[in-house]
C-alpha cells in the first residue's frame, strides 16, 4: 500500500519531539548539575534534618531529590 506523502503523519511528529524532549532534558539534567541542584536543594533544609543521620541517608536524599528535580523539570518543560 502507498501511502500519500501529503498525509501528515502526527504519531511521527510527536514521537519526534518527545525523543528531542528528552535529549533535551537530559542535557539539562545531567549528572554535574543534578548533583549541584540537589546541594543547594538539601543545603537550604539541612536545618530541618537530623544531625544524626548517616552518609547513606544523605546519597539516598541527594538522588531522591534528583529524581524529583527532573520529574518537574520534564512536567514544566513537556511539548504540547
Amino acid at each position: 500500500m502507498q501511502t500519500d506523502p501529503s498525509v501528515y503523519d502526527v504519531g511521527t511528529e510527536i514521537e519526534s519531539r518527545e525523543a528531542a524532549h528528552e535529549k533535551w532534558l537530559d542535557s539539562v539534567c545531567h549528572e554535574e548539575q543534578m548533583t549541584i541542584w540537589s546541594g543547594e536543594i538539601l543545603g537550604a533544609v539541612s536545618e530541618y534534618i537530623r544531625d544524626d543521620i548517616l552518609s547513606h541517608d544523605v546519597i539516598q536524599m541527594h538522588e531522591a531529590v534528583q529524581d524529583e528535580l527532573r520529574s518537574i523539570i520534564s512536567a514544566a518543560t513537556q511539548p504540547r
